[in-house]
């Protein structure tokens, strides 16, 4: 009888072992998915999206998510006042200031009413800035109001076409490519949201170079 006892006290204690094994590795396990890496190969690469102006935070982070699918590059917000309401120069030269030492560039969505209509959009290179104006994505063929809906698909299309210009990629003829220079509003309504395959192989070397890459291979969106 106290033989059984033993075995009972023995046995309970190895199921009570088994459980706390069983907790440990599951919590370890649980550990080391939401561990961060802390070492400096793992930190990753980042392009500010600006708005220059008045706030529009839906759609800077439409805007930082379509990137960020897009490459493989984290994205972060800035907002910025109308004060640079100047030159495009100018406006790029103080953006620059804002970015950190590892920013790779930065797209600014200049949200200024009544701003400088004959400039649309630029790359400034040794800033690392593109500058697109939304004042002229918001009118339809012919002088009208356009949806929200258009509205915000063109400035996804000319944002990532200010990337693949501060990445060295040039106008693109393929009428579906992002990178598509259009003369008019019913061009930039055919055109894609992203690359075409030539323009991806393009950007895939361009990133390489920074550590990063493309998260998508596919044809351009229709």
């Amino acid at each position: 009888m106290q033989r059984s006892s033993v075995l009972g006290s023995m046995l309970s204690a190895m199921v009570l072992i088994g459980t706390v094994l069983t907790v440990s590795v599951s919590a370890l396990r649980a550990d080391e998915r939401t561990a961060t890496p802390l070492t400096g190969s793992h930190i990753q690469k980042s392009i500010a999206v600006v708005v220059v102006g008045a706030p529009a935070s839906n759609l800077q982070a439409r805007i930082c998510r379509h990137i960020a699918e897009e490459c493989d590059w984290a994205t972060r917000q800035i907002l910025l006042p109308p004060k640079l309401a100047q030159s495009p120069e100018y406006q790029a030269i103080m953006i620059s200031k804002k970015l950190n030492p590892d920013d790779l560039g930065a797209v600014a969505l200049l949200n200024i009413p009544n701003s400088d209509a004959t400039f649309r959009s630029g790359v400034f290179s040794s800033a690392k800035v593109g500058l697109l104006d939304l004042g002229w994505l918001r009118v339809g063929p012919n002088g009208s109001r356009i949806s929200e809906a258009v509205f915000r698909l063109r400035v996804r299309k000319e944002s990532l076409r200010l990337v693949g210009l501060l990445l060295g990629l040039r106008d693109c003829p393929y009428p579906r490519c992002c990178m598509r220079l259009c003369d008019g509003y019913r061009e930039l309504d055919k055109k894609g949201t992203d690359f075409c395959p030539p323009c991806q192989i393009v950007a895939e070397r361009a990133l390489g170079a920074t550590g990063t890459r493309l998260r998508s291979s596919v044809a351009p969106s229709e």
